[in-house]
């Protein structure tokens, strides 16, 4: 007995995370399948009568039965998400995770020409191949690229959501959708998860789904504060995930930063400029296949609402910095941004208390334009002269024709004069 024990704890081997997350997903779906069929089949049956007395009240209670599965649903659906919790606090996760994505390589094919799709690696540009464009920053890296690696061969070819009812039309006569979000699930997905959290669910919303949340995203805040508890998965982003994201929220108006601590305000600057050039690039996409429409199409791309201006800047409007005061966050461990490229910024017009080490961004070779600020305001760092001020804070200034508000967060008038002498 002890030798076959011994031998079946043998062949029982610990399976990862990602394991136990792909077994987990697979079950979940099976269970809905599952609910489904019995659901659509009895009322089937139902609808079509000529059943006795006993197999009809055999149907009904199959049929209320069925809703145990709901209860299923909720129960793995748990634990999935406790598994998902252990990954991200697990760091051993973090090196099987990136040879498992690796394996996988990115299957986003509907931005395959994009920079972010073409270049693929950790924060810094260094490493082994990885679907970085979907996966999360921190340990549940890999089977979040494993997901969204085989989410195209899982699903089929179809729609992930559809409209299920029209005010004053009887509902149409089909079954019941493969996935079904309470209200509080959609505004989850529609409102406040993560881009990390988005991606953890993607296999289970589909494609459509999941890039229609991404689309909605209007306010996007890089939360490095002590309250938030995100401030890692933030900073861990891989600069080509964030450039992703800002290609994926195409309507994106306000960006906001929570700076970890006053003196380190290089924390993630390379992901906030990427998220900037993201979504500038992903406008001047649609806006190009917008024209191309209109050149192909004849008359029917000239049919078009007089009203309808194409957009090819960034939809980004606002741009604003906060300091978290409370945290004791001092290490600053963020890559520099990616490589410059121009930018339309066209419909920004707001931008409050910008450090100097953001601000810096703009100098050299990055071409950002920004005719139409109206706000800018720098805040106050410690640690940089008066030479660095003007020389971080000039590419700002510069070209600003609109601008109605300025204000630079020092007791020199000289320097606040010769800034507004670029404007």
């Amino acid at each position: 007995m002890a030798g076959s024990g011994q031998a079946a704890g043998a062949s029982m081997a610990p399976a990862s995370i990602s394991e136990l997350r792909a077994e987990g997903d697979v079950l979940l779906e099976k269970i809905r399948q599952l609910h489904n069929k019995i659901k659509l089949s009895c009322d089937v049956r139902l609808r079509q009568g000529g059943a006795s007395g006993d197999t009809m009240a055999a149907l009904l209670s199959l049929g209320a039965a069925s809703g145990q599965f709901r209860v299923a649903e909720s129960a793995v659906s748990a634990g999935l998400e406790a598994i998902t919790t252990v990954a991200a606090l697990d760091p051993t996760e973090q090196a099987s995770g990136t040879a498992a994505a690796a394996l996988d390589g990115p299957q986003h094919t509907n931005d395959s020409g994009s920079p972010a799709a073409a270049i693929v690696g950790g924060g810094s540009g260094s490493g082994g191949e990885m679907d970085v464009v979907d996966a999360s920053p921190d340990g549940p890296a890999a089977e979040v690229a494993a997901a969204d690696s085989d989410l195209s061969v899982a699903a089929p070819q179809q729609p992930s959501y559809r409209q299920v009812h029209v005010s004053g039309r009887q509902p149409p006569n089909q079954p019941p959708g493969r996935l079904r979000l309470s209200r509080d699930e959609l505004a989850n997905v529609f409102g406040s998860f993560h881009p990390w959290e988005l991606t953890h669910r993607r296999r289970v919303l589909g494609q459509a789904l999941f890039d229609a949340a991404a689309a909605n995203y209007t306010h996007l805040t890089i939360d490095g504060s002590a309250k938030g508890g995100v401030r890692q998965l933030w900073g861990r982003m891989p600069h080509k995930t964030a450039y992703k994201w800002g290609q994926r929220a195409s309507h994106l108006t306000h960006l906001h930063t929570i700076l970890p601590f006053e003196s380190i305000s290089r924390w993630c600057r390379g992901t906030w400029v990427a998220l900037i050039e993201g979504n500038a690039a992903a406008r001047k996409a649609i806006n190009d296949e917008e024209k191309k429409v209109q050149q192909e199409g004849g008359e029917e791309g000239t049919a078009r609402p007089a009203h309808h201006v194409p957009q090819p800047a960034s939809s980004i409007k606002v741009i604003s910095f906060d300091d978290d005061h409370d945290s004791s966050f001092r290490c600053d461990t963020s890559a520099e941004p990616l490589p410059p490229s121009p930018v339309d910024l066209s419909n920004l017009e707001e931008v409050h208390n910008m450090p100097c080490q953001y601000a810096a961004v703009r100098a050299g070779r990055r071409v950002w334009r920004a005719p139409r600020l109206r706000v800018l305001t720098f805040g106050r760092e410690q640690g940089y002269g008066v030479e660095d001020i003007k020389s971080n804070h000039s590419c700002w200034m510069e070209a600003c024709e609109h601008l109605e508000k300025f204000d630079v967060d020092t007791i020199l008038l000289s320097v606040k004069q010769g800034l507004l002498s670029f404007s």
